[in-house]
């Protein structure tokens, strides 16, 4: 029971901290763990860890002359972007689809986690760690050859300006 409130708060507080949002990354977990399986006692040490979490990460980026915005992969232009209520039949039409799909999603992941629960079975209990290592490395390896693939099949480009 503790490692799960531990996992639950350090996760929050992970989140909180990558998007400088503390009830962002409460509302992350809520989400990732479900309500019927979120214990009472997690939700005000997981707003206390991720306020200290937020606070904490904000003050030593400021300590480095940095913010959040170090950690966003992609380039960032501020460039304001006005939308219209014209745009809004396609941003409704999208939360439709992605709707669907993350029900699918949500599905498709079940499944796996029961395959792998089956898969893992059958191995006597003392080798299932060593399995689970074998299974994690190659994820990695699947992942990784995967982001290498994508890289190599793209273009660099120098932006004008």
């Amino acid at each position: 029971h503790a490692k799960r409130i531990v996992c639950t708060v350090g996760g929050a507080c992970g989140m909180a901290m990558l998007f400088d949002s503390p009830i962002g990354g409460i509302v992350y977990m809520f989400e990732e763990i479900t309500s019927s399986a979120w214990p009472m006692e997690v939700t005000m040490r997981a707003f206390v860890g991720t306020t200290l979490c937020s606070v904490i990460s904000r003050g030593l980026l400021n300590l480095c002359g940095t913010t959040t915005k170090a950690f966003v992969v992609y380039e960032f232009h501020p460039k304001p972007i006005e939308w219209q209520w014209t745009d809004m039949p396609l941003f409704i039409a999208l939360s439709v689809v992605l709707g669907v799909f993350s029900a699918f999603h949500t599905r498709a992941c079940l499944g796996v986690a029961g395959v792998r629960q089956r898969f893992l079975g059958r191995f006597p209990k003392a080798r299932q760690t060593a399995a689970k290592i074998v299974e994690a490395v190659l994820y990695i390896a699947i992942c990784t050859g995967t982001y290498t693939t994508i890289a190599l099949l793209g273009k660099c480009f120098e932006l004008p300006g």
